[in-house]
């Protein structure tokens, strides 16, 4: 699939409506979720919201970093954009009880918590994926200017 190498923000946002349009089918639906011991409610349209806003700012950190010429990793933007969609397609299916397996989970709620739980650490690539583009295109700039100053030293040398 080539939007999510060459402009993942275009997948990022394409999904928005799509998400937030799930959120509104079973828009009171609660679910539990537990974090280190710490049990967290809300509601199914509040989760696509959430996840909304999530992909809109990943898009916008995406398109600023390839239109300030940042080297983007293709691998890092297939694996962020395929775990994030293929955890949200988790969520929604459990969540609106489209897959119910009591061999994966006990219940709905339990398969919605494991979506969440993907989808977060899902997040983990883009960031990566940032700050290895923010270092490359830093020490990139760094290493071209030092070689066109040591060519403009030699270069009279040479000529001569």
């Amino acid at each position: 699939m080539q939007i999510t190498s060459n402009e993942p923000y275009l997948a990022l946002w394409l999904a928005i409506p799509v998400i937030v349009s799930l959120g509104f089918i079973n828009a009171s639906t609660l679910h539990a979720i537990t974090i280190r011991g710490n049990g967290y409610r809300f509601r199914e349209i509040d989760l696509a919201q959430a996840i909304a806003i999530l992909f809109e700012l990943i898009g916008i950190g995406y398109w600023l970093l390839q239109n300030n010429h940042f080297p983007l990793n293709a691998t890092l933007n297939k694996w962020h954009i395929n775990f994030s969609f293929i955890s949200v397609c988790l969520m929604f299916l459990f969540a609106l009880r489209i897959v119910e397996s009591e061999l994966l989970f006990k219940d709905a709620t339990t398969g919605v918590d494991f979506g969440v739980k993907v989808f977060a650490y899902s997040q983990l690539f883009f960031f990566i994926n940032a700050i290895m583009a923010v270092l490359k295109g830093v020490m990139g700039n760094k290493t071209l200017h030092s070689m066109s100053q040591i060519l403009k030293n030699k270069m009279p040398k040479i000529l001569k």
